[in-house]
């Protein structure tokens, strides 16, 4: 059954990989300044942590209002409804959070094929991907062009793949 359609058909052959990333792309997520003022106004606390990323508080819904980014969802929702598309929640929040990640996902009806992809397994992703489909453009959605180095190197080991990097 072709799950995005509903329907009984052949599948269609899935010819781009678009990759969004959690943080500050896909979901607007708050930045540690901002985060950690908001969580001392709701909460009469100080920030209990050192870090921001790597803590579990961060991702809490009960302080932070985590929705989807507007400015990203047109995009989100073209690559969700092509057949010749799949869709990659990526993020490089710790495995410890994974579950957290994923909850936010699906708690605000975010349709993806696979949910989340861990920075570490990203690049073993894309190509395991790559090596077992028709993949001809790999789309990655990024706050930064940081991972530019990556995509620069698959480019060179994939010469008939496009590679496309969109900072939002």
């Amino acid at each position: 059954m072709n799950m995005k359609t509903g329907s009984f058909q052949l599948e269609a052959s899935i010819t781009e990989l678009h990759m969004y990333r959690f943080d500050r792309v896909l979901f607007d997520t708050p930045h540690p300044d901002e985060g950690k003022r908001i969580w001392e106004d709701i909460t009469g606390l100080q920030w209990p942590n050192r870090g921001w990323w790597t803590e579990a508080e961060s991702l809490d819904t009960d302080i932070f209002d985590i929705r989807p980014n507007e400015q990203t969802a047109i995009h989100f929702r073209e690559s969700s409804i092509s057949q010749h598309v799949k869709t990659v929640v990526w993020t490089e929040r710790p495995k410890k959070l994974k579950t957290r990640v994923t909850s936010i996902i699906k708690q605000n009806d975010v349709d993806v094929d696979d949910h989340l992809v861990l920075e570490p397994e990203l690049l073993p992703y894309i190509r395991m991907n790559l090596a077992s489909s028709d993949i001809t453009r790999v789309v990655f959605y990024d706050d930064s062009d940081i991972h530019k180095h990556m995509v620069d190197a698959l480019a060179s080991e994939y010469q008939n793949v496009d590679f496309v990097i969109f900072v939002v």
